[in-house]
């Protein structure tokens, strides 16, 4: 298991069998996030600070190359369809799309203002990427372009892609709801009430349960 450490600039591995960490790995300024690439096992640390991208080897557990992007990268996502890294960067309001294969930004992709949480749905092939400041989120597809923007609640932080009932989840701060959106239509199927200020929301798909992190009533 691989933590980011914020403050202290490394990732922590941990083994999963005895909760043991086994390894700490320097990475850039502030690593905000973690992707994996699934073809090859490699991991992606996202460094807000330092405004680049870590990429480490698991079976050594080094640094192989860092990856440029733009400001304040916040968060990415793999998608397996076109082997493409996806990094949000909240402070130049776009996305670094990482060729995987070569570890080098092939596109840059404009989007609306502070992409926060980025999500890929495997089934339709596409990037979600949440818009804070704007209270939106933009739909890309495989071939890196914008499809669709759906109006979300206030101040979206986190979202993630439910295989079980192919709905994308979209955590909104501000109004401490989630909306689950349908993932053909784009259309509001619910809006579903949870605690103070849900800040990350992720999918069980074995039995399409939505874990919702709620940050200022400290439950889940």
């Amino acid at each position: 298991i691989y933590v980011a450490n914020y403050d202290s600039n490394n990732i922590s591995v941990v083994d999963a069998g005895d909760g043991r960490s086994i390894a700490e790995i320097n990475t850039g300024s502030g690593p905000a996030g973690l992707v994996v690439d699934t073809e090859n096992g490699y991991v992606y640390s996202i460094n807000q600070l330092s405004d680049n991208v870590s990429v480490i080897d698991p079976y050594d557990n080094s640094v192989v190359s860092t990856i440029d992007v733009g400001l304040s990268p916040f968060s990415g996502a793999y998608d397996g369809s076109n082997g493409m890294i996806y990094i949000g960067n909240f402070g130049s309001d776009n996305v670094s799309v990482i060729n995987a294969t070569y570890n080098t930004v092939e596109d840059s992709i404009n989007v609306s203002s502070g992409p926060q949480g980025i999500a890929y749905d495997s089934r339709t092939e596409s990037i979600y990427v949440i818009n804070f400041n704007s209270n939106t989120a933009s739909v890309i597809n495989s071939d890196n372009r914008i499809i669709a923007m759906i109006n979300t609640g206030s101040g979206p932080e986190g979202v993630c892609y439910d295989p079980y009932n192919q709905n994308i989840y979209i955590s909104n701060s501000g109004t401490d709801n989630v909306y689950a959106i349908n993932d053909t239509t784009y259309e509001l199927s619910s809006t579903i009430q949870v605690g103070d200020y849900p800040f990350r929301d992720v999918a069980d798909p074995e039995n399409g349960y939505v874990f919702v992190t709620n940050t200022y009533s400290g439950t889940i």
